[in-house]
């Protein structure tokens, strides 16, 4: 074959593998602006005790999670090695994704309304968890002004509504504009830390999540016990500016402590996936469970169960799988 068929080969390769790759973009690009759409839609019922109870409501609330069901994505790229270790993970995230919201119909249509309210929200709250640890996807600037409008009793669900249609800064406009308002101790903690984790792990934007913390350290100067673990993270953060892939030692301290450390090394440790054989994958996939279980966060409660299950599935040693088996059962 001489050059030239070759030449044509490669060519006619490529275009089909781009076509491939934009048509599957361009299928993800719009199963986002849907999900945006439903959670728009959904989130005055999914996000209030009463709206949700209403018998009138109850079609709405199938029929959008239908749409949610719908448009519950995997990850669009070429087929090759830039995938193997994310598009099996998303995928797995997808699937859940889609059995919470098959409970949540199976529950309201049965009137079991708490837990049909549970899992519709844990659904989103997995979107929310994809989206700030995988680093893919478009970002919108803007705020959705519907959501950020709407009274609720969830306050926190509009971070996390925020979050899984990637408008990051209305979830960071929304966090700084309220958390003056928790009063207590443990949740203003975990507010802040919802901050980081859209700032710093989804943005790595160190300058805003300084001012952040600088804020809630000046708004909180008598509490010498919140200010010292502030302090502790405005040193992390500034070491991950410094030298962005330094593994921070994470040996002393407890997990508040240690929260922004382990945001910096979850993100390497994702970042470094898609380049290694199987059995170091699953090992990554191991740690990434114990990292985002020790993260403390409701938001984060299905993540570990996920990374330990894709580790199992890994073609990895029985001894990495029986670990991730083990780790399974006591999540």
């Amino acid at each position: 074959m001489d050059y030239r068929a070759k030449l044509l080969l490669l060519v006619c390769g490529f275009s089909v593998s781009f076509s491939s790759f934009a048509k599957e973009t361009a299928s993800w690009q719009h199963s986002m602006q849907e999900l945006s759409n439903a959670l728009k839609d959904v989130f005055p019922f999914l996000y209030s005790h009463s709206e949700f109870r209403k018998p009138e409501n109850r079609p709405f609330l199938l029929k959008n999670f239908d749409r949610l069901t719908s448009v519950a994505h995997g990850l669009p790229g070429p087929e090759g090695k830039a995938l193997i270790g994310s598009g099996p993970l998303f995928n797995e995230i997808k699937n859940s994704v889609r059995s919470d919201l098959a409970k949540a119909k199976e529950h309201l249509t049965a009137n079991k309304y708490e837990s049909a309210q549970t899992y519709g929200q844990s659904a989103v709250q997995k979107c929310f968890a994809c989206h700030t640890a995988i680093q893919m996807g478009p970002q919108y600037p803007s705020a959705n002004q519907e959501i950020m409008g709407v009274a609720t009793p969830f306050p926190r669900g509009k971070i996390v509504v925020f979050g899984a249609i990637r408008q990051f800064r209305g979830a960071l406009d929304f966090i700084e504009k309220e958390i003056h308002k928790v009063k207590d101790r443990t949740q203003k903690m975990e507010w802040a830390k919802l901050h980081l984790v859209v700032s710093l792990r989804a943005l790595q934007d160190f300058d805003s999540a300084q001012k952040f913390i600088q804020g809630l350290k000046e708004s909180n100067k008598d509490s010498k016990d919140l200010n010292a673990v502030l302090e502790r993270w405005q040193s992390d953060i500034n070491n991950w500016k410094s030298v962005p892939a330094k593994v921070q030692d994470t040996s002393t301290g407890n997990a508040e402590l240690n929260f922004v450390a382990n945001l910096q090394e979850s993100l390497n440790l994702h970042n470094q996936k898609d380049q290694v054989s199987a059995e170091e994958r699953a090992r990554i996939f191991y740690k990434l469970g114990k990292i985002y279980r020790s993260l403390g966060l409701t938001e984060f409660s299905a993540l570990p169960g996920i990374y330990f299950t894709s580790c199992t599935k890994e073609n990895a040693s029985p001894a990495t799988k029986e670990l991730c088996k083990k780790a399974l059962l006591e999540n």
